[in-house]
C-alpha cells in the first residue's frame, strides 16, 4: 500500500511514529478485502468517525475511489486538512461521541459510515450511538464497524485462570479526555444492538492480526491457526468486522 507511505511523507509523520503507523496499516488490508464484497461506488460519500490522521480515507480512496468526510474528537491541523483534501476528504467535523447528540453539526447524509477501532474506547450506550449513526445514512446505507473481540482466545484463557481481561490503564487517573479499551463486545452483542438500532447485519468476520511488529515464529503460527475456518467459526481471533445495512428510519 505505497499510497500510505507517500501520504505519511507528505504529512511529515516523524520517523519515530512510522513503525506504529506501519503496524496499524496491517489492519487495513483485511478490512479493505472485507469491503470489497460491497465496495463503494466512485461517487459515493463516506463519513469516517474516529479518522485519526486520515489513513483509512486515503487507503479506501486509493482502492475504490469516492468522496470522504472526516470526524474525530479534534480537527486536524490546517496543513493536514489541506493534504487530506488532495486525497478526497472534503469536510471535517470535531465531535464528542460521549455527548447525547454527537452529530448535530453534520447535516449531510452518507452512503457509508466507518467506525473502526473506536467503539471500545467509549463509555456510551451503543444502541443510542448506532441509532445516531443510522440517522446519518441514506436509505440502504452501510455501517462498517470494527472493534476488538471480547471472546478472543486470550480472554477466554485469562478468565479460566481467574485473571482480569481489562486493559491496563484503560481508565485514566489524570484528567485526559480519551480512554483505553473500556468496553468490548462479542458478535452476538453487536448483532442485537444493531438490530435494535435500525440495521440489518449482513456480514461478519472474526480475524486475527499479527500482534506485534516483529512476532516470533510461534506467534505467527498461532495467527495462522486462529485464521483457519475452525478458528473463525469459534470466533477466537482478536478483531470483529461487521457490515450492517440501514433498514429503517
Amino acid at each position: 500500500m505505497a499510497t500510505l507511505e507517500e501520504f505519511w511523507a507528505e504529512a511529515g509523520v516523524p520517523p519515530r511514529e512510522l513503525p506504529r503507523q506501519r503496524f496499524n496499516r496491517r489492519r487495513y488490508l483485511p478490512l479493505l478485502d472485507f469491503i470489497e464484497a460491497h465496495p463503494p461506488s466512485p461517487d459515493s460519500q463516506t463519513l469516517d468517525i474516529g479518522a485519526g490522521i486520515g489513513n483509512l480515507c486515503v487507503a479506501m480512496r486509493a482502492r475504490f475511489g469516492g468522496r470522504f468526510h472526516y470526524a474525530d474528537y479534534a480537527l486536524p491541523s490546517p496543513a493536514l486538512q489541506e493534504l487530506l483534501r488532495r486525497h478526497g476528504v472534503e469536510r471535517f467535523f470535531a465531535i464528542n461521541l460521549a455527548e447525547p447528540n454527537p452529530f448535530t453539526q453534520v447535516e449531510e447524509r452518507y452512503d457509508r459510515v466507518l467506525l473502526t477501532e473506536v467503539l471500545e474506547h467509549l463509555l456510551v450506550n451503543p444502541i443510542r450511538l448506532f441509532r445516531s449513526i443510522a440517522g446519518l445514512l441514506n436509505p440502504g446505507g452501510r455501517l462498517l464497524l470494527t472493534t476488538p473481540n471480547q471472546a478472543r482466545a486470550t480472554n477466554r484463557l485469562r478468565l479460566l485462570l481467574g485473571r482480569s481481561i481489562r486493559e491496563p490503564n484503560a481508565f485514566p487517573s489524570e484528567d485526559r479526555p480519551l480512554f483505553g479499551h473500556v468496553a468490548e463486545y462479542t458478535v452476538p452483542d453487536l448483532r442485537g444492538f444493531l438490530d435494535l438500532s435500525g440495521f440489518t447485519v449482513e456480514r461478519t468476520a472474526v480475524i486475527q492480526n499479527l500482534p506485534s511488529m516483529n512476532p516470533s515464529a510461534v506467534r505467527r503460527g498461532l495467527v495462522r491457526l486462529l485464521n483457519t475456518a475452525p478458528g473463525r467459526r469459534l470466533a477466537l481471533g482478536d478483531d470483529l468486522l461487521i457490515e450492517a445495512r440501514k433498514t429503517s428510519g
